[in-house]
């Protein structure tokens, strides 16, 4: 059922909800066995921290044995809304009911390594750094994770 207290989600991301849950459970069943699902989302606002604190608890309800990581991205320190603090707060206390692992993400961070990254043609201010360039460092850092680990082994 749905919860009451998870109401700092929009109503109107129903639809995405049910569609995201769908698809889920049409990935589940061709798979041989289900292990887990990693949840990527931000901190703030209602579709990244209401809508999918709301995944997570829908994911662990429906599959109780696979594991949740959830990869989570906070709004800048200055933030954008006054409601941002307070939607990060409700969403971390979810995912530390319903994940088994938070890897957490701070945009301030993140902005600052894609701009270190970036090639320097003259004076690259934070602003210059797309959306597209943090989320690939991010992706970077994440493929690190999800590497098969055999590559790694030793041979004989």
């Amino acid at each position: 059922g749905e919860s009451n207290h998870l109401n700092w989600a929009l109503q109107g991301e129903r639809d995405l909800f049910s569609q995201t849950m769908e698809s889920l459970r049409k990935e589940v069943e061709r798979k041989d066995c289900y292990c887990g699902t990693v949840l990527l989302h931000s901190l703030s606002g209602g579709t990244g921290a209401g809508l999918s604190s709301r995944l997570c608890e829908a994911i662990r309800e429906e599959y109780p044995l696979g594991r949740i990581l959830s990869v989570s991205v906070a709004p800048h320190q200055s933030g954008e809304g006054s409601l941002q603090p307070y939607n990060a707060l409700l969403c971390l206390s979810w995912l530390q009911r319903f994940a088994d692992g938070v890897l957490l993400f701070q945009n301030d961070e993140v902005l600052k390594r894609a701009t270190s990254l970036q090639p320097k043609e003259g004076d690259n201010a934070y602003g210059q750094v797309s959306f597209s360039a943090m989320n690939a460092y991010i992706a970077s850092c994440l493929a690190g994770l999800f590497y098969p680990l055999k590559v790694f082994t030793t041979r004989r």
